[in-house]
């Protein structure tokens, strides 16, 4: 190590810095600077993403944990996917055709019967079409 070496060190320069000119220099820490601003922004973008306001996420919480209850779920069970819940409310979308058919007051023509019967179908099976869906 020669004199002018040590007499950068104690400049403070590191010691990749050494023996390169100060357009080197700069050139190398204003890409370091742009790689860790890349990286920052990307755990930014990551953070914003799985993160939301506490009280946002307070009321998720109790929203989901209203729906499993109404549900017939327990509020904190482990083993309750988004499926489970889908299927439940079709089960009951379709009780309530089922219910609104046999339970009428009206004489229902037979095709629009037989109609109401298949879409009770179509929902406990999870094949009907949704708006979006549909069209």
């Amino acid at each position: 190590m020669t004199n002018s070496d040590i007499e950068h060190m104690a400049q403070g320069y590191p010691p990749s810095h050494i023996g390169k000119d100060h357009e080197e220099v700069v050139i190398e820490l204003a890409s370091s600077v742009i790689e860790l601003q890349q990286k920052l922004d990307a755990a930014n973008e990551k953070l914003a993403r799985y993160s939301m306001p506490a009280g946002q996420a307070d009321q998720f919480a109790a929203e989901a944990k209203s729906v499993r209850k109404a549900l017939g779920f327990a509020e904190d069970a482990q083993d309750v996917a988004p499926i489970d819940l889908l299927e439940k409310i079709s089960g009951l979308m379709a009780e309530g055709v089922e219910r609104f058919i046999h339970e009428s007051a009206y004489e229902i023509p037979h095709r629009i019967k037989c109609g109401l019967m298949n879409y009770a179908n179509q929902l406990r099976s999870g094949t009907h079409d949704t708006a979006d869906k549909a069209g």
